[in-house]
């Protein structure tokens, strides 16, 4: 896929999120764009994970989890407006969550992939 904003010819990656997370992303090499952003992660078992270009080790750093009082380390950027329904996504505002505290948000606005099905 060619890159929306400059032209440039994207490729496939590999990905350590903030939490520790390996996955997929397609990215353009020049901007650093994702050129499809209603899908940030390609499926991973498609791919030789190993084999591909590392885009970004975020592990090695992790900003502070946003909740009052969190220590908790490995961060998530957490959009409060979904990239699966908002194409401005990235003009909403964005925090740091702690993974217990991304998952807890998730649960108690029943949305993302966190969802957990209550009686």
């Amino acid at each position: 896929m060619k890159c929306p904003y400059c032209g440039t010819k994207c490729v496939v990656y590999r990905q350590i999120n903030a939490n520790g997370a390996k996955v997929v992303v397609e990215r353009c090499p020049d901007c650093r764009r994702n050129p499809n952003a209603k899908k940030p992660f390609l499926k991973v078992s498609d791919y030789d994970w190993e084999s591909l270009p590392l885009f970004e080790d975020a592990s090695e750093y992790s900003e502070p989890c946003s909740v009052r009082g969190c220590t908790n380390v490995g961060t998530e950027l957490h959009h409060f407006a979904p990239v699966h329904l908002f194409d401005d996504a990235w003009n909403w505002p964005m925090e740091y969550l702690c993974k217990e505290h991304h998952k807890e948000w998730h649960e108690k606005t029943l949305t993302g992939s966190f969802v957990t099905r209550r009686k």
